[in-house]
């Protein structure tokens, strides 16, 4: 590989604090949709190098019919990518993968030439995902990891603004002193059928489901207002409320597991949290400042591994190609 022209890219995952699942097109063409949201230090990495056949490899090992569907959008290339996190985390990693190997194949082959929304890594990993493999989403992901930060995005119609939140330096210390991260193990359910009955009741009209999202919708502005004037105690409240209304967007977002874990963390002192993403597993993040240790010893206490929070305000990076 050492002889050939290399290209590296990477990528951030994300938290989203609240509007989940109002990104969606069917929602968002209808009502207007928001998320807010904030990119981690947990990352997906693209080594790409041209070759005469298509090649793709992951780590960890999983299906690559994802990045071989983006990579059909260009000249023949090796693709190597690998994830800081377990698959189907929902921290956003199928976004984030998208933008950084449709990143790394322009700066290979620098072939792009249409853009559908003004935002065209982004645009093109979407139109790959949702249209070519049928896999149901919205658009946060993608959006996220290339701008990082702490964002707001609007949705409505065939565009969309981000605009970042201004979070203070201590904010985002306090946040990482005082968010936990933990995985559901075992993964009890596959959160892109989750997705897909959420998108079949938005298409249905399913009065409990769109009266959620436009509830998720108040609640990401709420989430922007108390991020910028710091209050501990709402925010807390905050990822509760928006738990909650989660629950209603699809009868398959939690299960009894899922719940369990949530309960106990509450009792053992966290002020709230939330399922990552679209719901049945993944990651879980919890609030508790104060009440960190008890509640990271509580988690372990059930077999679980809780792990720390670090925020980075960088997107999407590309470098190599030189030569």
């Amino acid at each position: 590989m050492q002889n050939y022209r290399v290209v590296c890219a990477r990528a951030p995952l994300r938290l989203s604090w609240a509007g989940g699942g109002t990104d969606i097109d069917a929602f968002a063409y209808r009502y207007g949709g928001c998320i807010t949201s904030a990119t981690i230090a947990r990352y997906v990495y693209v080594r790409a190098w041209k070759t005469e056949e298509r090649a793709y490899i992951c780590y960890p090992p999983e299906s690559t019919l994802f990045p071989a569907a983006l990579g059909a959008q260009f000249p023949p290339a090796t693709v190597e990518l690998w994830v800081d996190v377990p698959p189907r985390s929902g921290l956003g990693a199928s976004g984030a993968i998208g933008v950084a190997v449709v990143a790394a194949l322009n700066r290979l082959h620098g072939t792009i030439k249409a853009v559908y929304w003004g935002y065209p890594y982004a645009d093109i990993a979407y139109k790959v995902e949702t249209e070519h493999l049928g896999i149901p989403g919205g658009h946060q992901d993608q959006l996220a990891a290339i701008g990082g930060g702490f964002r707001y995005m609007e949705f409505g119609g065939h565009r969309y603004k981000v605009s970042p939140i201004g979070v203070a330096p201590e904010t985002i210390r306090d946040l990482e002193a005082s968010l936990i991260l933990v995985f559901l193990h075992p993964r009890l359910s596959d959160s892109g059928s989750v997705q897909a009955d959420e998108v079949e009741l938005i298409r249905r009209g399913d009065p409990k489901t769109i009266a959620a999202l436009k509830w998720q919708k108040e609640l990401a502005n709420e989430a922007r207002r108390i991020l910028r004037h710091w209050e501990p105690q709402a925010f807390g409240g905050l990822l509760d409320e928006a738990w909650r209304v989660k629950k209603e967007q699809s009868p398959h977002v939690t299960n009894s597991f899922v719940d369990e874990v949530y309960e106990k963390a509450r009792k053992l002192g966290a002020l709230g949290g939330k399922l990552c993403g679209a719901g049945g597993g993944g990651y879980m993040m919890l609030f508790a400042p104060g009440a960190e240790g008890p509640v990271i010893e509580g988690l372990k206490g059930m077999g679980l591994h809780p792990e720390s929070v670090s925020f980075t305000e960088k997107g999407l990076e590309i470098w190599g190609g030189a030569g």
